[in-house]
């Protein structure tokens, strides 16, 4: 292979191809450049026979069309899958750079974790090689099956880097990342959830829903949840109470009915437990002065450029004066019925009391944002729901509530 001029730039690109390449900015690379799981399938399909426990078969980790003006230099991955459904019988290093580690590549990260179900390599070259393009394997994994089932074979945590002579650095090479699967019972069931309220409290019950998953070949028959505190549950739907505040990772694993032994699969997502609440907004009738719209009343809009112009929402606080507001209006032609959101600009309630002076105990702030008129050339008809968005910069994360009410009114446009 070519050798590279400048030393100095391979020692940059061995000491960052591990540690940082997540951080770059990746570089342009052709729309066929990936990373793929070739290997495995669900038996009986697509000429993938079906193994019964104690066989075993290959995966191949492959990369394609690296470009030309981007040599691949260094690579490293995980591959996860279900320990309860396969054991790695042997893991080997790909070729793509050379087959005698210490003189065509260097080993940074070679593992097989039988407790987190996943295998991670991270492989560069050498000082002085030039990289490769085009394509090859990065490893081969030969799994032996435990148990009648079906698990995902699914990549993460996947980079590619090269080199930029200009920058003197590592870049990472853009790419896609296909996963892969194995299965001995038909099609893998498919997990999906959702939850509300969102986010939760602590201390107060939110519903996990699961009736949304769904099996490609058969019937979803079992939901089984982990609530990442150390307490689980069943069922297509369940409620929970989280009783600290704090980041959990929830995971919903799902069985159909397929035979000789049901498949599975999971899903996992991240779900935020937030504080009480203790700021609150919503909207509000106010009639304080005579030159504001009484909310709910239609309006006349010209398109003169006039303070009539804009779409009018008064908020007030119910606790918490940190509290910071915005007001969306959802505006629907009556004719036609398409629909445009409008949203004034957010402001927290404090700061709005403490600049403009208004004649009212109540502590209400109006807020308006205009709505643009040039486009209607005949007399039309338009009617808008609003409502008041809220948040407690206090809180993390800094979460958008609605509020208990919204109002509608409807306004003509007379060009």
């Amino acid at each position: 292979m070519k050798k590279l001029k400048n030393a100095l730039q391979l020692s940059i690109i061995l000491s960052l191809v591990v540690t940082t390449l997540v951080n770059l900015n990746p570089v342009y690379a052709s729309p066929g450049t990936a990373v793929s799981v070739e290997g495995g399938g669900i038996g009986g399909i697509d000429g993938f026979p079906i193994i019964e426990p104690g066989g075993s078969f290959d995966v191949n980790i492959v990369v394609t069309e690296i470009p030309s003006a981007w040599p691949l230099l260094g690579y490293d991955f995980k591959l996860s899958y279900y320990t309860d459904v396969l054991d790695v019988y042997s893991f080997t290093i790909g070729n793509i750079f050379g087959t005698t580690p210490g003189i065509d590549y260097r080993v940074w990260h070679n593992e097989v974790n039988e407790t987190g179900g996943y295998v991670w390599l991270a492989v560069s070259q050498m000082e002085g090689e030039s990289g490769v393009t085009g394509g090859g394997t990065l490893a081969t994994i030969t799994f032996q099956v435990a148990i009648w089932g079906g698990t995902p074979l699914d990549l993460y945590d996947d980079k590619l880097s090269s080199f930029d002579p200009v920058k003197n650095d590592a870049v990472p090479i853009e790419h896609d990342a296909i996963d892969g699967e194995f299965s001995d019972v038909g099609m893998l069931p498919i997990a999906l959830f959702s939850w509300l309220p969102s986010p939760p409290e602590v201390g107060k019950s939110v519903t996990f829903d699961g009736t949304g998953s769904y099996d490609p070949d058969g019937l979803v028959v079992g939901w089984d949840w982990d609530f990442g505190d150390g307490t689980y549950g069943s069922g297509s739907t369940i409620e929970h109470v989280f009783t600290d505040v704090g980041i959990y990772t929830v995971t919903l694993k799902v069985t159909d009915n397929a035979l000789p032994s049901p498949a599975m699969n999971k899903l996992s997502q991240t779900v935020w437990v937030i504080p009480p609440q203790l700021s609150k907004a919503d909207l509000v009738e106010w009639k304080a002065r005579p030159e504001h719209k009484t909310f709910d009343k239609s309006l006349e809009m010209k398109k003169d450029g006039n303070i009539t112009n804009s779409l009018y929402a008064y908020v007030q606080s119910l606790g918490g004066w940190l509290v910071v507001v915005k007001v969306r209006f959802t505006v629907t032609d009556a004719l036609t019925g398409t629909q445009r959101i409008i949203e004034t600009n957010e402001i927290g309630l404090a700061e709005y009391l403490e600049t403009y002076t208004f004649d009212t105990a109540l502590d209400v702030i109006p807020l308006w944002t205009e709505f643009d008129t040039t486009s209607i050339t005949t007399k039309s008809k338009f009617t808008v729901k609003a409502e008041c968005l809220y948040k407690d910069p206090t809180e993390w994360p800094e979460v958008w509530r609605t509020g208990a009410h919204t109002k509608t009114f409807s306004f003509t446009v007379k060009p």
